[in-house]
């Protein structure tokens, strides 16, 4: 049953890599439209279509959710290693 969880948690951090990776590609595509779009919104004569500033939007709420969705996995990993850590001291515990 281990061998199932270990290679699950594999495959888990290996989807993360590649997550990571399109998301890194994402980002830096919503990086170069946050600069197109404060231009549009500094400067009167830079025009925007309304599908292109829909399209800027979306893709900036994608970074942002993406970004509050990896850092809340970060803590859930911090978490589990605490909680394992503990999970051990209490063996250790009932041990003696």
């Amino acid at each position: 049953m281990g061998s199932i969880i270990t290679y699950k948690k594999e495959g888990m951090n290996q989807m993360d890599a590649e997550a990571r990776k399109v998301f890194e590609g994402i980002k830096e595509k919503a990086e170069k439209d946050k600069l197109i779009w404060n231009e549009a919104q500094e400067n009167e004569p830079v025009y925007l279509s309304p599908e292109k500033e829909d399209e800027i939007m979306e893709r900036m709420f994608l970074v942002f959710y993406t970004e509050q969705y990896l850092k809340a996995q970060e803590k859930i990993k911090e978490l589990e290693e605490q909680l394992s850590e503990a999970e051990g001291a209490i063996c250790v515990f009932r041990e003696d």
